[in-house]
């Protein structure tokens, strides 16, 4: 009976054993799937975050390019108003250079009307220079004048 009973001991313990190991099978499947499901929802959790910073980053992305638009556009009316203001400046100099050439025209007309004078004012005195002469010939003698 003792072989009996060391069998019927071993069978137990086997069987206690193996209901061990399968309850712990257990617990730990379940353990796996709590973590299972907790890791799954860690990573829902992730992908939401993940998604969240794309929506970010995208909007952040077309607030730079809006601000580089305005930047650029800034800049266009910048460089336009620039250019304005060189083509008015340029115009007066032109505008200044025009009257200049038009005063130095009038100086030349001028000088030149001047020298004019100046030669009918010497032709002038010529002839009042020639009258007199003969009149102070006529007066002294009743001379004609010299053909000649």
């Amino acid at each position: 009976m003792p072989i009996l009973d060391y069998l019927f001991v071993n069978l137990y313990e086997r069987t206690t054993h193996s209901k061990r190991a399968k309850a712990r099978s257990l617990a730990n499947e379940g353990e796996l799937r709590r973590l299972i499901t907790d890791l799954t929802a860690e990573l829902e959790q992730a992908r939401a975050a993940i998604t969240d910073f794309h929506a970010r980053v995208n909007e952040l992305q077309q607030q730079v390019l809006q601000q580089k638009s305005l930047r650029y556009a800034d800049a266009v009316v910048q460089e336009r108003q620039r250019r304005e203001r060189l083509v008015s400046k340029f115009r007066e100099v032109d505008y200044r250079n025009e009257l200049d050439l038009k005063i130095f025209n009038l100086h030349s007309q001028c000088n030149e009307g001047g020298r004019r004078v100046a030669v009918l004012e010497n032709d002038l005195k010529r002839c009042i220079v020639m009258n007199e002469e003969l009149m102070g010939r006529i007066s002294a003698g009743g001379d004609r004048p010299e053909e000649g």
